[in-house]
């Protein structure tokens, strides 16, 4: 299995529209074959900082959802609602 990690910093005056373009990706996402789990949770402490939680079962499934219509939407749309750059890390998961 592998994890992805990806923290967005929304502009606050696009708050409301990330919102509403983030759930049909979460929804869609998640009905991917080879997606264990996609969530996109808020930071408690910092407002508009959100963490993309992402579990596959393999390398493929990272791939094949990067190639999704409603991802490829999402990026084309996403990218005026966010400042700065979207860090993102991909770690395999132990079997412990």
């Amino acid at each position: 299995m592998l994890i992805l990690h990806a923290k967005v910093h929304v502009k606050p005056e696009k708050r409301a529209q990330f919102l509403q373009l983030v759930k049909p990706l979460i929804e869609s996402s998640n009905q991917e074959e080879g997606v264990i789990a996609y969530s996109c949770n808020e930071d408690v402490i910092e407002p508009n900082t959100f963490l993309f939680y992402e579990e596959y079962t393999d390398q493929a499934a990272i791939d094949y959802h990067f190639q999704t219509e409603h991802f490829k939407n999402w990026r084309a749309a996403g990218g005026d609602l966010l400042s700065g750059r979207t860090p993102a890390r991909i770690m395999t998961a132990s079997e412990t």
